[in-house]
């Protein structure tokens, strides 16, 4: 309870601590501002962070902070996304959709069992 609330605001979620290959428990211990003097207290978050992420996940961290290439997250790093990959798609008419009876609010009002056109002669 001492150091949780240094997490308030940090952008820290279960997401991040499970799916990013780069996030361990030094990391999580920096981040909630457990000094490196208490060596126990960061052992025992150490063992707790495995038991958390699950052996499979853990074992994946593992293999990937074990490339020469690894460079470990710090709490300053920042992510730059590159802008260009989303594009917008057009909506389509009501003449393209396939099925109207299959949506939830069709664009024709239902009576009974039928569809009722808006253009009836």
């Amino acid at each position: 309870a001492e150091y949780a609330p240094n997490l308030r605001g940090s952008g820290v979620h279960g997401a991040l601590v499970a799916l990013e290959p780069k996030f361990g428990a030094e990391l999580l211990a920096t981040l909630l501002s457990i000094p490196p003097s208490k060596s126990l207290l960061r052992r025992h978050l150490n063992l707790h962070f495995s038991g958390l992420v699950g052996r499979d996940i853990m074992t994946e961290k593992r293999n990937i902070q074990s490339d020469p290439n690894f460079a470990p997250l710090t709490p300053s790093a920042k992510h730059k996304y590159k802008h260009g990959q989303f594009t917008l798609k057009r909506k389509k008419s009501k003449s393209e959709f396939d099925g109207e009876d299959c949506l939830v609010c069709p664009f024709s009002p239902v009576v009974g069992n039928k569809i009722k056109s808006h253009h009836q002669p």
